[in-house]
């Protein structure tokens, strides 16, 4: 399991999102997935998956269709 850098940790949480995995390199960035579990853990459906890619320690957050063409690049 890879660490989540604090600058992504904080950004995400800043978002309101409380669940955090890093999926791979997306674009030459690292990719996170990120998204909200309830208090017993469990993931809340949220419609199109969201990701924070970090590159060159500058942070974007990425949805909608292209989080969905950033999800189907690594299957």
């Amino acid at each position: 399991m890879r660490n989540i850098p604090e600058i992504v940790k904080t950004k995400a949480e800043a978002e309101g999102y409380n669940s955090i995995s890093y999926v791979g390199v997306y674009d030459n960035a690292q990719a996170f997935s990120v998204g909200i579990k309830d208090e017993n853990g469990n993931p809340i459906p949220m419609g199109m998956p969201t990701f924070i890619l970090l590159k060159d320690n500058k942070l974007k957050i990425v949805g909608g269709d292209k989080g969905l063409d950033i999800l189907l690049s690594f299957q």
